[in-house]
């Protein structure tokens, strides 16, 4: 997220080696990271996977113990500071909407049809359904460049390896992905 969003904030935390969940929890309480509760770390760490996969202050408050409405302001104050990741989730959004895909940095696509969805021919009761497919795509339209790249990277890291195995005639194997890691 970092890199696609060119979030500053981040960029700097990775580069002096600092944890994101922790500074980002200092940033918004306008604290030291010393000063940084585990509770707030927690919410933070919630958020900070939150906007990756476009958690709203509903997820959030439920996640976290929040009130919808301290959620809301919580992901707006988080979105103000985040520029980058502000930008990217709307630039995402714009893109879905005019081209009906998302994609990867190394260019594999996920259609999302349902972000043209319509019913307003349907009967009043029955609309929300095109509203929900809606912002259905949205979420996984912003999710999939930041999970879809993730798991690019990892597929073409096990060939990397698997290839250093047969080279250099090891008999380990890789037996198994779990999300980024390579057991």
């Amino acid at each position: 997220m970092a890199h696609l969003a060119h979030e500053q904030v981040f960029i700097d935390i990775f580069n002096e080696g600092g944890d994101a969940h922790t500074a980002v929890a200092a940033l918004l309480n306008n604290l030291d990271p010393s000063e940084v509760t585990p509770e707030m770390r927690s919410h933070c760490k919630t958020l900070n996977f939150g906007m990756l996969y476009q958690m709203g202050s509903q997820k959030l408050a439920a996640s976290t113990g929040m009130t919808p409405d301290e959620a809301k302001g919580f992901i707006a104050k988080y979105l103000g500071r985040m520029e980058g990741i502000s930008a990217y989730r709307k630039s995402q959004r714009t893109l879905l909407k005019k081209q009906g895909y998302v994609e990867t940095i190394f260019g594999r696509r996920r259609y999302l049809s349902k972000i043209h969805a319509d019913n307003s021919e349907a009967p009043p009761d029955r609309r929300w359904i095109a509203r929900s497919n809606r912002e259905s795509a949205i979420r996984e339209g912003g999710n999939m460049p930041v999970q879809g790249t993730n798991a690019d990277i990892c597929k073409m890291a096990m060939l990397d390896v698997q290839d250093v195995l047969r080279k250099e005639q090891m008999k380990s194997l890789i037996i198994l992905q779990v999300h980024d890691e390579l057991v």
